[in-house]
């Protein structure tokens, strides 16, 4: 398949879609069952906007195993590879996934399955940030965090010692940008599902009529 940037990789990060482990704040006001599925639809939205315009290979990171029948599904349904997280923690599994493919790839960006603003055009001004000699790219999330980080060589400091899901992970992050010297671009604002209140407003995006 020809890719616009086939020197780059997305890596999108996904959890196995078992009740009672994915998007657990979201219960109340649903069960976690109904959790799950908003979890399974969040992650086939974000396949099919990574996928759609072709734009480098994708590379789908799943925890705690590939082989999970979810993720058998998407393959089967997307052009990804599936690969399995690896570290104790969120940050050694995105260290680790960002060290693995840029053994052979030039630009990487690495994103969640839970942020339906991403689009297509905001993934490739990312890559094309990392082409333009920026160290890294991110986009900044409206709960404090970042929904894309983009690089263009490991970067262990950015991983360690974060505070994952508190609405401090940006600042740190930017503090560590600083201090490593990095040059830096940064993506519009962007928002992911992990209250109620994303909920509503995801489901508010879904009902507009087309």
């Amino acid at each position: 398949m020809p890719y616009l940037f086939s020197e780059a990789r997305i890596l999108v990060f996904s959890k196995a879609p078992i009740p009672g482990q994915v998007k657990t704040r979201l219960c109340p006001p649903l069960t976690a069952q109904a959790a799950t599925q908003v979890h399974q639809q969040l992650t086939t939205e974000t396949l099919t906007m990574a996928c759609t315009e072709a734009i480098c290979p994708v590379q789908l990171w799943c925890s705690p195993s590939p082989t999970h029948i979810f993720f058998k599904t998407l393959e089967k349904r997307f052009p990804i590879t599936l690969k399995k997280q690896s570290g104790t923690h969120l940050g050694e599994r995105m260290h680790h996934a960002f060290k693995t493919a840029l053994q052979s790839a030039q630009h990487v960006i690495l994103i969640g399955s839970d942020s339906p603003s991403l689009s297509p055009k905001i993934l490739k001004n990312a890559i094309t940030a990392l082409q333009n000699n920026y160290d890294i790219t991110l986009a900044p999330a409206i709960d404090g965090g970042y929904t894309l980080i983009g690089l263009n060589q490991p970067q262990k400091l950015l991983f360690k010692d974060i505070n994952w899901g508190k609405e401090d992970v940006l600042n740190t992050t930017l503090k560590r940008i600083k201090t490593l010297s990095l040059n830096y671009y940064e993506l519009p604002l962007q928002w992911d599902v992990d209250t109620p209140e994303d909920l509503t407003r995801y489901q508010t995006l879904n009902t507009r009529p087309t």
